[in-house]
C-alpha cells in the first residue's frame, strides 16, 4: 500500500492593507500595513521607485517617522511566493501643517 500526497501552492493574496490614498501632514508618522497569506508563505515587500523599503514574511507594517513633503508619492507592497506575486500601491500625500496653511491663506 502506498499513500499518495499531494502539495498545493497557493499564491499570495492581500488579507489586510492600507487605504490606496494616504493624506497626512509634514511632520507625522506615515504608518502602511500590508498582511498577506499563500503558500508558501508569501514575502512581503515595500517599495518607492526602484527602492526596496522593507522585505519581511507575513505581514508587515512600513513606517517612517516624521515624513517630509518629499517622502510623498506611490508607495508599493508586493506579496511574493512560488505560486506567483501580487502588488498594489498606496499613495501618500503630504502636505503642509495645517497651522501653516490657516495663517498662509488668511
Amino acid at each position: 500500500m502506498s499513500i499518495i500526497t499531494q502539495s498545493f501552492v497557493v499564491p499570495p493574496r492581500f488579507t489586510k492593507r492600507s487605504s490606496a490614498i494616504v493624506d497626512l501632514e509634514e511632520g507625522e508618522d506615515l504608518n502602511l500595513h500590508c498582511e498577506g497569506s499563500g503558500d508558501p508563505t508569501p514575502f512581503i515587500k515595500w517599495s518607492k521607485g526602484d527602492e526596496l523599503l522593507q522585505s519581511r514574511k507575513i505581514s508587515t507594517s512600513l513606517v517612517i517617522p516624521k515624513i517630509e513633503r518629499k517622502g510623498g508619492g506611490n508607495y508599493v507592497c508586493t506579496a511574493v511566493n512560488n505560486a506567483g506575486s501580487v502588488s498594489y500601491s498606496v499613495l501618500v500625500r503630504v502636505v503642509r501643517c495645517k497651522y501653516f496653511m490657516t495663517f498662509f491663506y488668511r
